[in-house]
């Protein structure tokens, strides 16, 4: 058999022989296209996989990675601002 990703994309690798998906590189949230207040994203790529044989079939899956927001970044605080906060009695 033969793997082969149909989509183009840096992020993922697939071994042509295995079918082993890997990553390529690491995943950043807020590099990624997305609605504001959205907390997750949907990346769709397409599997071929085809046999060897004559004549030679094929198959495609659809493949979901969905990408979770999460929470890793501190807050930064500029030095010089001054908060105040009333709180009722």
């Amino acid at each position: 058999y033969e793997y082969r990703l149909l989509n183009q994309t840096d992020l993922l690798v697939l071994n042509s022989q295995t079918g082993q998906l890997s990553l390529n590189q690491s995943i950043d949230y807020e590099q990624l296209p997305h609605e504001k207040h959205q907390d997750t994203v949907d990346l769709e790529y397409w599997i071929q996989i085809q046999d060897l044989g004559q004549p030679s079939l094929a198959s495609r899956k659809k493949i979901i990675l969905r990408i979770h927001d999460l929470n890793d970044h501190m807050p930064i605080f500029d030095q010089n601002q001054s908060l105040t906060w009333t709180f009722p009695k």
